[in-house]
């Protein structure tokens, strides 16, 4: 079956307000649950390939994302891998709900191991002993029947994070 790839991009000109959210923001919350791969960003800040395989933040000044909205909800276990190609960049990876903000960690609806070897939720940064880079790949599963994540480096089991 054929699944819609959705790319949709803000360009953020000042503080947000009412027609931002109204014309973009409530629209792209909506098809985040149409079934759709839906993959939103702010338009000069991001470059992501035209498979949707590969993002780079191009703003060296703030952290920025992307965000999968391929929902999984209610029982069961996933898994995603992310490899970080550039050297010039500190990824993050991890879970969150719909509504967690972009800058994910950072607040209590998502869960992220990130590139300094810290896990972080709700502002919260614990660190690690093991950052990770560029070639390393990190392999994050959540098991929904456990409520529980594990993150792996390279093919080898890291860290049993948040319960």
């Amino acid at each position: 079956m054929f699944q819609r790839r959705i790319l949709c991009g803000i360009q953020p000109s000042s503080v947000p307000h009412i027609g931002n959210y109204l014309g973009a923001i409530k629209k792209w919350i909506d098809l985040q649950n149409s079934g759709d791969n839906l993959v939103v960003m702010l338009a000069d800040l991001h470059a992501i390939d035209t498979d949707g395989l590969a993002c780079q933040s191009q703003d060296q000044r703030i952290w920025n994302g992307a965000r999968s909205t391929k929902g999984v909800k209610g029982k069961g276990r996933y898994y995603f891998e992310i490899t970080q190609t550039d050297p010039n960049g500190i990824a993050r990876v991890g879970w969150s709900v719909p509504i967690a903000i972009i800058d994910l960690g950072t607040d209590n609806q998502g869960f992220v191991y990130g590139g300094t070897g810290k896990k972080s939720f709700a502002k919260q940064f614990d660190g690690y002993d093991e950052t990770f880079g560029v070639n390393d790949t990190i392999g994050s599963f959540i098991d929904l029947d456990r409520m529980k994540i594990r993150f792996f480096k390279n093919a080898s089991f890291k860290y049993h994070l948040f319960i």
